[in-house]
């Protein structure tokens, strides 16, 4: 088939060259000669669009390859960076419960010496107000 396609093709070529061999030289054409070099025309230009539409389609797939490649650096990217933000503000979580704890432990230490010294106080308080009355008398 492709053979038969290429002769035919050769043979088109040939009666085309001659076509504008004749007109080129001034001869009168034919309505089915000019029929012919217009058919001949509009393949070469028909060719010459499917080229360009060839060359626009492979250059859009290398774009689309290119961004997709690219939008999946940035996700990959981007990844990384959440996991190692949640990496840190889990760290961060740990040193403030950490510190929180230690807080508390604190508070509860200064309200233990809170409690401690006034009862201390109260029981100064008493033994003093206890001599004094005990001088009055």
């Amino acid at each position: 088939m492709e053979v038969a396609a290429g002769v035919l093709e050769k043979l088109l070529g040939d009666y085309i060259a001659k076509i504008i061999d004749k007109a080129t030289k001034g001869g009168r054409l034919t309505q089915a000669e000019v029929s012919m070099l217009m058919v001949a025309w509009t393949q070469r230009d028909i060719a010459r669009l499917e080229k360009k539409t060839d060359e626009t389609n492979r250059r859009v797939y290398e774009v689309k390859t290119d961004l997709e490649k690219k939008i999946d650096d940035v996700k990959t990217d981007l990844e990384k960076k959440i996991d190692s933000t949640d990496k840190k503000i889990d760290s961060t979580d740990k040193k403030i419960d950490d510190v929180k704890t230690d807080l508390e432990k604190k508070i509860d230490d200064v309200k233990a010496d809170t409690t401690y010294l006034k009862q201390s106080l109260d029981q100064l308080r008493d033994n003093v107000l206890t001599v004094l009355v005990e001088k009055l008398k």
